[in-house]
């Protein structure tokens, strides 16, 4: 080969090797904080996708597969902790600082199907992370950095009848409290004879109460069983006391076991009780509640579920003690309702997974509640699950 056809050679590798830069898609930087974090999935893949909380610019599924496609999602101290489901049993930790790119990931055992993560920091300063697991009796405690396990909880004991595990799931930090949901279900998944609320003190690692989600109400055992939605905080609207109390959905029997016998339940964390009377009951809606969130002025925004499937999002009048409207519905073409979450600046995030038109509807309910957007849904590609956000400390909310 000559002198001519060697730079002729040269010059077309350069050519095509720089083709190829150009042609290889860049990646998309993602927001680092100041964002909704919304897990999606079609229940095959699993992925997730990023609001911009500035611009409402949607950074749609990056990164398909690269969760699970039945997973939960908390976000804590700007990192997001995704909650691997059966099937792949991991705590996935990602890095916004690393393009949300996966910097750990922990097994929670073989079949635990963990449910979900709580973190705790201590009067030191040291943060310890504890993990409910639906598929064995054990909850576990952990270093959210490493995912080092460092101790066990036992909660045999709390099982239901028959049964070697409780059903652990939703969990909440109050002070130096522990609150951990169980469903206490038979072993054909159906409810048993009551649920209940652990507490565990979270300086020692043991188990304070187990409070049980019932009630006398002339002259009769009142359960709310399954507690199903995530704890909530309020003031006490049941007896208008001024104190601060946690509030979960207890939809009782429901989907394909479709019972109107459950409702909102209450406790005192003062008292470590279970107030008598529902805040809603579903008898008095008739439909199931699967998720709820306060706003101002006496209001909440109740997510249901009726027996045709089809979800509704109401809003409901605490003091009147009536439905003022419906909001939300989806039209019946599959898909659901999925879940609430409430932004600090008083912006209701709703999970809409209509197969039509699935995506994130934004209500603010500051006032009158306003839909933005002309009332579309904010597309996230698959369809969103749950949503959790990444707020800084120094933003100024509203």
């Amino acid at each position: 080969m000559n002198k001519i056809s060697i730079y002729i050679t040269t010059l077309l590798l350069i050519v095509l090797l720089t083709g190829c830069d150009e042609d290889k898609p860049s990646k998309t930087e993602l927001p680092t904080t100041d964002y909704a974090f919304v897990l999606t999935s079609d229940y095959t893949t699993g992925s997730y996708s990023l609001i911009d909380l500035d611009s409402y610019d949607v950074f749609k599924n990056p990164a398909p597969g690269h969760v699970h496609s039945d997973a939960a999602v908390r976000v804590y101290d700007n990192l997001v902790y995704i909650i691997n489901r059966a099937g792949r049993d991991s705590i996935q930790v990602l890095d916004p600082k690393q393009n949300h790119e996966t910097v750990t990931e922990f097994s929670t055992g073989a079949s635990s199907n963990p449910q979900d993560i709580a973190f705790y920091r201590d009067t030191s300063g040291r943060t310890k992370a504890y993990v409910s697991v639906y598929g064995n009796s054990k909850l576990l405690v952990v270093n959210p950095e490493s995912g080092e396990k460092t101790d066990t909880i036992d909660l045999s004991a709390y099982s239901a009848a028959g049964m070697d595990h409780p059903h652990m799931c939703m969990m909440y930090v109050y002070g130096n409290m522990l609150f951990v949901a169980l469903q206490r279900l038979d072993s054909s998944f159906k409810v048993s004879d009551y649920s209940s609320v652990v507490v565990i003190d979270a300086d020692q690692d043991t188990v304070i109460k187990e409070i049980r989600l019932s009630w006398t109400e002339n002259g009769e055992t009142v359960n709310a069983l399954n507690p199903y939605s995530r704890f909530k905080i309020a003031p006490d609207c049941i007896n208008n006391s001024g104190k601060e109390l946690i509030y979960i959905s207890c939809p009782g029997e429901f989907g394909y076991f479709y019972k109107e016998d459950g409702g909102i339940a209450a406790i005192d964390p003062e008292t470590l009780e279970c107030l008598p009377g529902y805040l809603v009951s579903e008898s008095e809606l008739n439909t199931e509640i699967t998720d709820f969130q306060f706003g101002p002025d006496q209001k909440l925004y109740i997510l249901t579920s009726g027996s045709d499937f089809r979800s509704s999002l109401l809003l409901y009048d605490l003091q009147t003690e009536s439905i003022i409207k419906t909001i939300l519905s989806n039209d019946g073409t599959g898909g659901n309702l999925c879940s609430l979450s409430l932004h600090p600046a008083n912006l209701l995030f709703i999970s809409d997974r209509t197969a039509t038109n699935p995506g994130i509807h934004v209500i603010d309910i500051s006032g009158d509640p306003r839909h933005l957007f002309e009332g579309k849904p904010l597309n996230t590609g698959l369809p969103p699950v749950m949503i959790d956000f990444n707020i800084s400390p120094d933003r100024n909310i509203r």
